[in-house]
């Protein structure tokens, strides 16, 4: 529930002024509101970043979309919580895709043989704190690799970059490419075989 001291003159008030660029109006608003907002998002969520992250990306929509606000159609708090609840779904989207993905990739490791899954490895890997020695040796695989990626043909290249490097599922790079999700799956199985033959001995 909103704030008791709030009633729906005053939060109108606020947003007008708001929509004119008035700082302090934004700040008085936040006041009112950000306390129950982050419950709301909390209870959608159950993490504290997620939620906090979410109440900020509310509050910015609220900065930029004041003026597309219309009294006769809802109070400010109910604006306010569609605008918060469809964030919170992206949010929760964002997280199943994340999800999908990693459950994709671990699959794929699991059927694809050992070499190609090597590579996996090393495209998906980030620069983290290494020795000096592991370091030189990884940068050392991870430019053979993308050598031996170049040499593949286009479209087998193109499905292992979107997958590894830009991290869409299979699924989605089929939508993109707008080519069957079979035919997809068959490139990057295919690429990484060739690139397991380019690179044997040295991953």
């Amino acid at each position: 529930m909103p704030p008791k001291e709030s009633t729906a003159d005053a939060d109108a008030s606020l947003i007008e002024l708001i929509s004119k660029g008035d700082e302090r109006a934004f700040m008085e608003l936040y006041e009112r509101f950000s306390r129950p907002l982050y419950s709301l998002a909390f209870k959608i969520l159950q993490n504290p970043q997620d939620s906090e992250d979410v109440l900020q990306l509310t509050f910015l929509q609220i900065w930029k979309k004041a003026g597309s606000f219309q009294s006769g159609r809802a109070t400010v708090f109910t604006w306010i919580v569609i605008i918060m609840r469809s964030k919170a779904i992206d949010r929760v989207r964002q997280r199943l895709r994340h999800n999908r993905l990693a459950e994709e990739q671990a699959r794929e490791h699991q059927t694809t043989p050992s070499a190609p899954g090597q590579i996996a490895t090393a495209l998906l890997s980030n620069h983290g704190a290494e020795s000096t020695t592991d370091n030189v040796s990884q940068q050392e695989r991870k430019e053979a690799i993308l050598k031996a990626l170049e040499k593949i043909p286009s479209e087998q290249r193109d499905a292992i970059e979107m997958a590894f490097f830009k991290g869409l599922t299979q699924i989605e790079i089929s939508d993109a490419l707008r080519t069957p999700l079979g035919t997809i799956k068959a490139r990057i199985r295919r690429g990484m075989l060739r690139m397991r033959d380019a690179l044997e001995g040295r991953v």
